[in-house]
């Protein structure tokens, strides 16, 4: 089961930690608190998940701020903006963050939930959202327009100009 390589942008070169802002109905953005550096948040959040040293936290939190991606030794720790449609605002700003859409999110989840079906059979310890998506996927098996616009509707995406 491959992960989505391209459009992640994954490397084996490195071990990625990463941060997301996700929103339903506005474009790909990062919020104040991963783009402020007055804030501190990044400097609490890499504190917190211990992916470097105490001692370097100031120099990759003021990186990450200055540039949202930061190659730190065998580690690659970035932001990613998930959102309803690409916004070129944030790709002038931050060319190097990673933007995904609720299209390019359900495809790959509709992608891995049909391909793998049999390994994907027996969803029983996953959450409730996770069976949902699970149930919709088999049921539009071969249909991932379907799939992704139901998908959507529920969580409440809106087409770009209906915010």
């Amino acid at each position: 089961m491959e992960d989505d390589t391209e459009r992640l942008r994954l490397s084996e070169r490195f071990d990625d930690v990463v941060m997301v802002e996700v929103k339903t109905n506005q474009p790909c953005t990062l919020n104040g608190p991963w783009t402020d550096p007055d804030r501190q948040n990044l400097h609490r959040v890499l504190a917190a998940i211990g992916c470097i040293s105490q001692d370097q936290v100031s120099n990759v939190a003021g990186r990450l701020y200055a540039e949202g991606v930061v190659v730190h030794g065998d580690r690659r720790i970035r932001l990613i903006a998930v959102g309803r449609d690409h916004n070129a605002e944030l790709q002038a700003k931050y060319s190097d963050v990673v933007q995904l859409t609720w299209d390019d999110v359900l495809t790959f989840i509709w992608r891995r939930l049909t391909t793998f079906r049999r390994q994907k059979r027996d969803v029983s310890q996953w959450d409730r959202s996770g069976k949902v998506l699970h149930r919709l996927a088999n049921r539009h098996y071969g249909e991932p327009v379907q799939f992704i616009g139901m998908v959507k509707r529920a969580i409440g995406v809106r087409q770009a100009g209906n915010t």
